[in-house]
């Protein structure tokens, strides 16, 4: 993976730490403190110092990169993965990075910047993203639903990810046209009923198959 992805991970690790650059350059606009979480009612409630928030987060987040890309190398199913599952892989962090930087500096701007509505945009396109993947996907350590069982029989492995694939996009579509309306809650319900949905199928799927 290394020799293959050689470029697109060195651009990618450029691209995690660039935001510091933007950092040095409004330095002396920042403050002390940086506002870097907010609660559901769109309302700070975390801070960092001026460096942790300008330096520390994205060497963190490159650190982070890197360890997703080692355990991905190191898959003994590596073979397995989608080049759109690597793909996956090697930007999530990165456009991740991006996003909560350009929150993180922006609001320091312009406070009435709608944090909620912006995360939850990010996770409805993610969701949809991953759906439309993982029926694509074939068994490995990294990237999918990985349970004792999907992971020890094929046959449950693609039946989970084949429903899992529908439930993540439509739980996807939802989440975005939710964060629209703002109806936060029915967001994180969907979010929840998302996971939870992905994680039970597999031992349901199990069962009625021993069933017969």
């Amino acid at each position: 993976m290394w020799k293959t992805y050689k470029k697109t991970i060195i651009l990618t690790v450029i691209l995690i730490l660039l935001p510091m650059v933007v950092g040095v350059v409004l330095w002396d606009k920042l403050p002390l403190r940086m506002v870097t979480h907010w609660g559901v009612n769109n309302e700070p409630n975390g801070w960092m110092s001026r460096p942790m928030a300008v330096f520390g987060l994205p060497v963190i987040c490159a650190v982070l990169h890197l360890f997703c890309i080692f355990a991905t190398d190191k898959d003994k199913r590596k073979e397995n993965l989608h080049r759109k599952s690597v793909a996956m892989v090697l930007w999530i962090i990165p456009v991740v990075c991006w996003v909560c930087s350009a929150v993180t500096y922006g609001y320091v701007f312009y406070e009435k910047i709608n944090v909620g509505l912006i995360c939850c945009l990010l996770v409805g396109l993610l969701f949809i993203a991953l759906g439309n993947q993982l029926p694509r996907q074939m068994q490995n350590h990294v990237f999918g639903i990985r349970t004792k069982l999907t992971l020890s029989d094929e046959d449950v492995w693609r039946a989970s990810h084949r429903f899992g694939g529908w439930v993540m996009t439509l739980g996807g579509v939802v989440i975005v046209v939710c964060a629209l309306l703002q109806w936060w809650w029915v967001v994180m319900a969907v979010f929840v009923v998302v996971f939870a949905a992905t994680l039970i199928y597999p031992r349901w799927y199990y069962n009625q198959r021993e069933k017969k």
